[in-house]
């Protein structure tokens, strides 16, 4: 191995950390997550430290009792950012995705293979950048409520 590159994480350690992420965001206790699965605490243990081969079933019996997005987990493993799997756990980002995936694989058909990959990345590039533009916006309004208004100065 050359210096500077490093082993990427495999994926039952980043199923691992999404999920105790996940777990700790809901304030879940390993106990009680373990019971709502019908798991033993410690078989449970065993897949939230990615000892446990995990099923696809499991992961989203895991997100269901998480209250999180099952979809957002698994592109959580596969772009390799747990954290995401929390970011997406409320509004369920790729679910609504996939939902829009599908409509859009069914519209299209097999006029999908037409499209290169250069405008793929140029469209979905466009979007996240919209999309960046108005997690911005919304991030900057909510500093701005939070502060709230602020009285005048005062004549002296």
């Amino acid at each position: 191995m050359t210096q500077g590159t490093s082993t990427p994480p495999t994926w039952s350690a980043l199923l691992s950390q999404a999920v105790r992420l996940l777990r700790r965001a809901r304030d879940l206790k390993v106990v009680d997550v373990a019971k709502a699965m019908g798991l033993k605490p410690r078989t449970y243990e065993h897949f939230e430290s990615g000892q446990a081969q995990p099923s696809l079933a499991r992961m989203e019996q895991f997100a269901q009792i998480a209250d999180a997005d099952p979809n957002g987990l698994i592109a959580a493993l596969m772009i390799a950012s747990p954290a995401f799997a929390v970011r997406s756990a409320d509004n369920k980002l790729m679910t609504a995705f996939l939902i829009e995936l599908q409509a859009f694989d069914q519209a299209a058909g097999d006029d999908i293979r037409r499209l290169d990959t250069l405008t793929l990345v140029t469209e979905f590039s466009g979007v996240f950048a919209r999309l960046l533009e108005e997690t911005r916006c919304r991030a900057e309004l909510a500093a701005r409520l939070q502060a709230g208004v602020t009285p005048p100065p005062e004549d002296g």
